[in-house]
């Protein structure tokens, strides 16, 4: 099992996310599931995920260490990718805030058009 930062990547607008484990593959995986669950607790991850599909997506390991390292790296490559601007990426801070509920919006409002979409077809 491999440690280390990983990156979850659109391919279809380029947003990244940048995270770290101590099992990567389990991560990824679980980010996935998360996803095709419509459970993932990032709401502008989600949404393009229902937007675009499990295969505009794709992940891979950026770097591998041990966990004691992770802090630093993982923010340098977030840093790097500025994946908490333009990236998947959350912070807290006033701006975070307002962010978020501006992802939460949009993802309602893609479940919501996504929901009608299927009963239309139904």
């Amino acid at each position: 099992m491999a440690s280390g930062i990983y990156c979850i990547r659109n391919t279809k607008n380029g947003k990244r996310y940048i995270g770290s484990s101590v099992f990567i593959e389990k991560r990824v995986i679980c980010h996935f599931s998360k996803l095709k669950c419509n459970y993932n607790e990032n709401p502008l991850m989600q949404a393009d995920y229902l937007k675009y599909g499990r295969s505009s997506f794709e992940s891979f390991v950026l770097e591998l260490m041990p966990e004691p390292e992770f802090n630093n790296r993982e923010k340098f490559w977030i840093d790097y990718h500025q994946s908490d601007k333009t990236g998947y990426n959350i912070r807290t801070s006033k701006r975070t805030s307002l962010k978020l509920a501006q992802m939460r919006k949009r993802l309602l409002d893609l479940q919501i058009r996504s929901r009608f979409h299927v009963a239309i077809i139904k």
